[in-house]
């Protein structure tokens, strides 16, 4: 048996084109946030130009492998918006070798909810980096033992200030957090990654 919105054609493309609508106020949302705090303070930084990518889709799906798609489509001419040409228009089918669209469907980055960040928060106790969360101290590696760069690569540990002077320090995982996840893609004042 049949539903009205089974036998409708139109239905399918009525719920796709409101799931645009609202994938289109996501967008909006998190580009508002993006620029925030730039006009508060001089040093502020935005993201690099592929994390743009990243920070603006719905999806977060890592920007060194959506750059590629995106090159894709800057050279096909078509007139459709990038992120409906990559997973509804011309491009959904397009598959790069450099970059694979399963490995690119995969790599979702997280973004950090309010809430989520609050465990990353790191502030200073009697002389020592404590999670402000759980009073533990902040500890990347084994005291005294140099880190090589094989070690890094494995437990590499990042952070970031925001504009207001807050540190959020937390593990890198490639292609799942990184710098911008702390934030939700907005203006830092410093990043950078090592051992403590």
């Amino acid at each position: 048996m049949t539903t009205t919105a089974e036998a409708d054609p139109h239905a399918s493309l009525s719920r796709a084109l409101r799931g645009a609508a609202r994938a289109r106020l996501q967008l909006l949302k998190a580009a508002s946030r993006l620029g925030r705090g730039l006009q508060d303070d001089p040093n502020a930084r935005l993201l690099m130009a592929e994390h743009w990518l990243e920070a603006t889709d719905t999806k977060h799906r890592y920007g060194s492998l959506l750059k590629h798609y995106h090159e894709a489509w800057r050279q096909s001419q078509t007139r459709q918006k990038f992120f409906y040409w990559l997973d509804y228009g011309e491009g959904k089918d397009i598959d790069l070798p450099h970059a694979p669209r399963d490995k690119l469907e995969r790599s979702l980055v997280k973004y950090c909810n309010h809430t989520e960040r609050a465990a990353y928060v790191v502030i200073v106790q009697d002389h020592l980096l404590v999670y402000r969360a759980t009073r533990k101290p902040l500890h990347t590696g084994n005291p005294g033992e140099a880190v090589t760069r094989d070690a890094r690569t494995e437990d590499k540990y990042i952070f970031v200030f925001d504009t207001i002077g807050t540190l959020y320090v937390g593990r890198k995982v490639k292609g799942a957090f990184h710098h911008s996840s702390f934030l939700a893609g907005c203006v830092v004042m410093l990043t950078r990654d090592g051992a403590v």
